[in-house]
């Protein structure tokens, strides 16, 4: 099923809301510790570097067509989108 609204948000005093429902404190540092656990994973890191490669591939080496080179951005925009939102969730800045 297919969400119909954005589940991650950011409310107007930055906190994140999830679901519709803003974080209590403790939801909120055991969410930031999951995101920064995710992140830190070294099996998911190689996974999104072992996709990120595929795609690079697919779309410099294997797409005859535009709709494959935009599978293949699609793809890598997937994983920024990703790592954009692990970053959120962690309380860290896009700089950082």
């Amino acid at each position: 099923m297919l969400p119909i609204r954005n589940i991650i948000e950011v409310s107007e005093n930055g906190s994140l809301v999830i679901n519709g429902k803003e974080l209590d404190p403790e939801e909120m540092k055991l969410l930031q510790d999951n995101a920064k656990n995710l992140r830190d994973n070294r099996a998911f890191g190689l996974i999104q570097d072992q996709v990120l490669h595929n795609a690079l591939s697919f779309g410099l080496n294997a797409s005859t067509t535009l709709e494959m080179l935009y599978t293949s951005k699609a793809a890598v925009w997937w994983g920024m989108e990703q790592n954009k939102l692990i970053k959120l969730i962690a309380g860290e800045s896009e700089s950082s």
